[in-house]
């Protein structure tokens, strides 16, 4: 319920970047002059989601842990239209990463797809903090995928990238045990 605009919850809580004053060259005019209390509730609110997340997590024991975000067709800042139709993101465990990448490629290939970006359209070295904290700080492997904004942008396209995305966790599944 809150944008990553407010809070942006795939940074670090200390992170001048949990509150961007930019984002794609426009100007976020209520995260310019915050004030202390102010970017004490923005803090809050990041820390109650990582807290709640981390109960979910140690309560329920999952196997794996899969994050699914959108990113934008291309950016102001560099308007060349990004290829990937989906992405897989990872710091340094690779363990569900490599067989999503692969289940994922082999679809793209029989439909015709495009590419699929490994560690595109975000490097997750860099920008990975829910899953660094969750997954590999944890022990717990985790499959992070970004699709494409236009590529979910309808009924049909949910339901195709549901589909694409269901078996690649099935296949991701089976190889990690």
């Amino acid at each position: 319920t809150v944008s990553r605009l407010v809070a942006d919850f795939n940074r670090a809580g200390d992170s001048a970047e949990l509150t961007p004053i930019m984002s794609d060259g426009i100007q976020i005019p209520g995260n310019a002059a915050l004030s202390d209390i102010d970017r004490a509730k923005r803090e809050a609110l990041h820390r109650a989601y990582h807290e709640s997340l981390a109960s979910v997590v140690a309560a329920t024991a999952p196997k794996l842990l899969i994050s699914l975000h959108s990113f934008t067709p291309s950016l102001m800042a560099t308007p060349t239209r990004r290829p990937w139709p989906i992405g897989v993101l990872w710091n340094q465990d690779e363990r569900a990463a490599i067989p999503g990448l692969d289940a994922l490629r082999r679809e793209a290939l029989q439909l015709k797809l495009g590419p699929v970006g490994a560690n595109e359209p975000y490097s997750g070295t860099e920008l990975n903090y829910a899953m660094d904290r969750h997954g590999e700080a944890t022990g717990i492997p985790y499959l992070g995928l970004e699709i494409r904004q236009d590529e979910i942008s309808d009924r049909a396209g949910v339901e195709k990238w549901a589909a694409i995305v269901e078996r690649a966790v099935r296949h991701v599944q089976r190889v990690i045990g």
